[in-house]
């Protein structure tokens, strides 16, 4: 399966960087800049929130967390949530007051090509209390569906939702045709 070929702005860089600051120190930051190119350093160490990015930087620095913590999933979905901290500090911040789960996860949806410029995120409302968020046409490697799984969660968990449950029901990693998420809570 053939990896998008796609830019990112660098607020994912951003968030990634803080997240391991934070979680892992200057050591394991040290060890992080080890297993990536001078490259994907650069991008990691420089990258500006608005500028664009090579996608693959952002693949391969998960990749190189995952490696560093043991295959820690978890992690990945942290780094996710992360990221989804710091967006609602930025684009989404006056939106985070009042909205609702279906709200902040369906703007956060219309945003996705403000941050990505590849593949299409589409959200339904499938009741009260649940939804589905499709992505289409891009493929940046498992993890990234893994980190978007925590964004998507912490976002819903931003607004005051309980009990949030986001299960990945197709991925183009597991045959799928696409990547969708159905997310609900209480």
């Amino acid at each position: 399966m053939q990896y998008s070929d796609a830019h990112e702005r660098g607020s994912a860089s951003v968030s990634i960087r803080k997240f391991v600051r934070k979680r892992f120190g200057a050591q394991g930051e040290a060890e992080l800049l080890c297993k990536v190119s001078p490259e994907v350093a650069d991008t990691y160490l420089n990258s500006i929130p608005h500028k664009w990015y090579p996608g693959s930087h952002t693949r391969t620095l998960l990749d190189a967390i995952f490696e560093i913590t043991g295959s820690d999933e978890n992690v990945i979905l942290d780094i996710g949530a992360a990221q989804a901290a710091d967006d609602v500090k930025g684009i989404l911040r006056f939106l985070v007051l009042f909205a609702t789960p279906h709200q902040l996860v369906r703007q956060a949806a219309k945003v996705w090509s403000q941050h990505v410029d590849a593949g299409e995120m589409s959200y339904e409302k499938l009741s009260f209390r649940d939804c589905e968020i499709v992505l289409r046409n891009f493929n940046n490697g498992p993890l990234d569906c893994l980190m978007t799984t925590g964004t998507i969660k912490a976002l819903a968990e931003l607004t005051g939702a309980r009990e949030v449950e986001v299960e990945h029901t197709e991925c183009i990693h597991r045959d799928g045709k696409l990547c969708r998420w159905k997310v609900s809570w209480t």
